[in-house]
């Protein structure tokens, strides 16, 4: 009868499963962290854009027109979310420091600076489609990279550029 030892610890077989396992939930867990975390933006951004908007239209509601619309102008004042002032001055979204320019615009012949663009510029892709899909219908028009949508199935083939998306939003 042979002399059987009882063996103690690993074999570096075993030990290597268990790395294997553990670097598989690691990278699970990231892939979706990195997904909520863009949801998260998408969704704050959305919410910006329209306390944005309605700021900008309660400012200037007295006036009649959107003259002297800046981004200095709107930094200046109260109607900025917080959390989109930039620094030196800047209006800043999730992906870009100073992403944001707010400028006036005329939408009937017979006005003049009768309503303003909201522009922001270096959107990545999954980004552009969700926050023009959550946004582009409570504007008189949206844009991206200059081509104006017409239906949420049209979003999605004018997000083209990976990370340098401009989406344009009239009011």
């Amino acid at each position: 009868m042979k002399n059987l030892k009882k063996q103690n610890g690993v074999t570096l077989l075993e030990l290597l499963m268990v790395v294997g396992i553990a670097a598989v939930i690691s990278v699970s867990a990231l892939v979706f962290f990195k997904s909520t975390d863009e949801s998260n933006k998408v969704s704050m951004e959305a919410k910006n854009l329209g306390t944005l908007a309605s700021g900008i239209a309660n400012m200037f509601a007295g006036q009649g027109s959107y003259d002297g619309i800046t981004n200095a102008a709107i930094v200046a004042s109260n109607v900025l979310p917080d959390n989109m002032r930039g620094p030196g001055g800047n209006i800043k979204h999730s992906w870009k420091a100073d992403g944001v320019a707010v400028t006036p615009t005329q939408i009937n012949a017979t006005s003049y600076n009768d309503a303003f663009t909201i522009t922001y510029s270096a959107v990545p892709a999954r980004s552009c489609v969700d926050l023009m899909s959550k946004t582009y219908s409570t504007f008189v028009s949206a844009t991206v990279n200059g081509t104006a949508v017409t239906n949420v199935a049209s979003i999605g083939p004018l997000c083209d550029q990976a990370t340098g998306n401009v989406l344009t939003w009239t009011r």
